[in-house]
């Protein structure tokens, strides 16, 4: 009786999906949405969500076109037709960069006739971008932009907008999945933050309270991932290693993971590790400053055989280190040739520094507390913020060649608002525009370098 009433099932659903796909092929859009929401009530592939992405594009919904071909992509990698789609939408948005990287994920796969579209469409993708790097700094776009207005015009508009709102699309929220990922995923004795009541209603995870930055991070390594690759990952600063286990478990890559450490990992955290196939690497990530914790088999360089890496992870540690210079030719040496690092901080032009020093405040970018000015431990304070050249300039001295630089606004304690006593559900309204406008000022930079 039950196997009868999952074909039965099946039939239904597969019937729903060919209606659809004629709908779409008439140009009756609203309704093929329709049909495919309801598939995707019983059952969610990646055939599915393409088809329910193709339906908002021709809606004219490209913020949910984009969210449903990222969701085919997350079920599965070698759906070219939805690399390509996702390429097309993020090129309508003016992302050129992360089009081109999708566009080169899914043309192979794609028919003779739509691969010479997408062509096309890559070399406009270039062009675009040999403009935009010929173009002054942003700060000059914003003084220029600026220039007959005052700054009370500027900042005036204080309405608040919701950070859901499509004008805000650049967002680019944290998808369902990942949050329902990191809502349920299990407490690890080395993820908490913490406890501080006055910011939490409930002690969340370190990867709930970082679930913006992590769906970025996430994305960014799945547009420059090397499709059908299974060498090493090496994350350099991994603790709490809150991105490897989301890459194993979020992601599902099977590839081997090297984590380094500089701290000594009680063996309760070494087992958990181990059965997520994370293998640690003592290692002084900024050799020339003593570590205050001392480990036996720690190395002032990163124990792997040169040319044996795939890909290399650097997210959120080279705002701690003095001499990162060092640390990026030993990540440059044990990557194969093609492979790439994915390097990011905090953006030393963030809005937040500027309005800090157009307002004389306490501090430009962060308060001197808790940072390597006054305390020195394993895990030390910010000692540098990097602007985007900055890091192209560490980066290309290292011998690797740019392959994409994204700007992104990072929120914190926002997304799960039942954990935190004050999330940030809005921002004003001079502020969404600013960082509309001017992308520069974002508080994130993500870089992505390739070993040529």
């Amino acid at each position: 009786m039950s196997d009868e009433k999952s074909s039965v099932q099946i039939t239904n659903l597969e019937e729903r999906q060919r209606t659809a796909l004629d709908f779409l092929e008439r140009g009756l859009f609203v309704d093929a949405e329709r049909i495919l929401t309801e598939a995707l009530h019983e059952e969610k592939t990646s055939e599915l969500w393409n088809d329910w992405a193709t339906a908002q594009v021709g809606c004219g919904n490209l913020e949910q076109a984009e969210y449903g071909f990222r969701e085919a992509l997350k079920l599965d990698r070698c759906n070219d037709q939805a690399a390509v789609n996702l390429g097309v939408v993020c090129a309508k948005r003016g992302r050129a960069a992360e089009a081109l990287g999708w566009l080169e994920h899914g043309v192979n796969g794609v028919d003779e006739e739509q691969r010479s579209q997408v062509n096309t469409l890559q070399k406009a993708c270039k062009d675009m971008l040999a403009v935009l790097h010929t173009q002054p700094p942003g700060l000059v776009h914003f003084l220029d932009y600026h220039r007959n207005r005052n700054l009370g015009e500027i900042f005036a508009d204080q309405t608040p907008v919701a950070i859901s709102d499509p004008s805000l699309c650049w967002l680019r929220p944290p998808s369902p999945s990942l949050l329902a990922y990191c809502q349920n995923r299990q407490a690890l004795p080395f993820d908490g933050v913490p406890p501080d009541q006055s910011n939490f209603l409930k002690d969340p995870t370190f990867c709930m309270t970082q679930v913006h930055r992590l769906g970025l991070t996430l994305d960014a390594l799945c547009q420059h991932w090397p499709l059908g690759q299974r060498g090493p990952i090496l994350d350099l600063g991994a603790f709490p290693f809150t991105l490897d286990i989301a890459i194993r478990e979020y992601l599902g890559f099977p590839n081997p993971i090297l984590a380094t450490v500089n701290q000594q990992i009680p063996e309760e955290w070494r087992a958990i590790l181990e059965e997520f196939d994370i293998s640690l690497i003592p290692t002084n990530l900024d050799p020339y400053v003593k570590n205050t914790e001392e480990l036996a088999e720690m190395r002032d360089y990163v124990q792997a055989d040169s040319d044996s890496v795939e890909f290399v992870i650097f997210s959120h540690v080279i705002e701690h280190l003095y001499h990162p210079a060092k640390l990026l030719k030993e990540a440059h040496r044990v990557l194969r040739k093609g492979g790439k690092i994915l390097l990011s901080t905090d953006n030393a032009f963030l809005l937040h520094g500027l309005i800090n020093y157009l307002t004389f405040g306490e501090y430009v970018h962060e308060p001197v507390e808790g940072t390597a000015a006054m305390t020195f431990t394993t895990w030390r304070g910010h000692v540098r913020f990097f602007t985007a050249s900055d890091l192209r300039t560490l980066l290309i001295r290292a011998g690797f060649k740019i392959v994409d630089t994204q700007f992104h606004e990072v929120l914190y304690n926002s997304f799960l608002p039942e954990y935190f006593r004050h999330p940030t559900t809005t921002m004003p309204r001079w502020r969404g525009d600013l960082l509309t406008k001017f992308p520069h000022y974002r508080n994130e930079i993500i870089l992505v370098a390739e070993k040529t």
